[in-house]
């Protein structure tokens, strides 16, 4: 008799944002993200008016685990485009985040099950230390639920110059 076993692979999904991309590299983009997840992406493209000649679009994808850390290496090696890529697992449940800025480069945070940055003992372990050696806890912990990264993006997702304006606050 045979028995097969059939191996099931865990489809992941996630969400590709990106905020700001130069409009000479929208077919580049399109069909290097097609490659990366096999299977053709059409994003549908607006003006991004904050970022000259540039453009911004965000879809949904479907893919095998780690295919959002493939997104967002290939994203990253493309020159002044910012974006968010999330990932979450067969469930549906929030898995990983990375962010990306060209002056700040790559971030990536887990995610609980809420969407929530999920900070480990170690990383406070090392930003505890860090903080006596000279740079301040407030300065590491900035940097642990990627703040730098939050204040570059978000001009970009709601399309305002909150430098410009002091009467615009960002909430949390």
């Amino acid at each position: 008799e045979d028995v097969s076993l059939a191996v099931r692979i865990p489809m992941h999904s996630g969400t590709v944002v990106i905020h700001g991309a130069p409009t000479h590299l929208l077919r580049q983009i399109a069909w290097s993200i097609s490659r990366t997840l096999r299977y053709e992406v059409q994003p549908i493209w607006r003006t991004q008016s904050m970022l000259q000649a540039s453009a911004k679009t965000q879809f949904d994808w479907r893919g095998s685990a780690g295919d959002g850390a493939k997104l967002a290496a290939l994203l990253a090696n493309l020159p002044a485009v910012y974006f968010e890529v999330d990932e979450f697992d067969d469930r549906e449940r929030p898995l990983s985040r990375w962010l990306y800025a060209p002056e700040l480069g790559v971030k990536h945070r887990n995610l609980d099950e809420s969407g929530n940055y999920v900070i480990t003992e170690n990383e406070l372990r090392h930003a505890i230390l860090s903080a006596t050696s000279g740079t301040s806890l407030e300065a590491q912990l900035q940097l642990l639920i990627a703040n730098p990264w939050e204040m570059v993006l978000e001009p970009l997702r709601i399309g305002i110059d909150l430098t410009a304006d002091a009467s615009v606050t960002r909430a949390g």
